[in-house]
């Protein structure tokens, strides 16, 4: 079983990875499997979002790391 911190470092890193693969910049992917991370970024959490969902409920969520600084 995973802790909220662990679980929300992985939300985190996913999105990383997809906006690494998304801007082509980085690893030279083909055009459809940027296209498709840009797609899965469209509804993929936001950092804020993240943040509430730890507020609302901490033991499912962690806050992002460094957010606790700005509340």
């Amino acid at each position: 079983m995973t802790t909220p911190e662990k679980r929300t470092a992985s939300v985190v890193a996913t999105r990383d990875f997809l906006k690494t693969l998304a801007d082509g910049k980085t690893y030279e992917v083909p055009g459809a499997v940027r296209a498709l991370a840009r797609g899965l970024l469209i509804s993929d959490p936001t950092p804020t979002d993240v943040i509430l969902w730890s507020l609302e409920s901490p033991e499912i969520w962690g806050l992002p790391e460094g957010s606790d600084e700005a509340l």
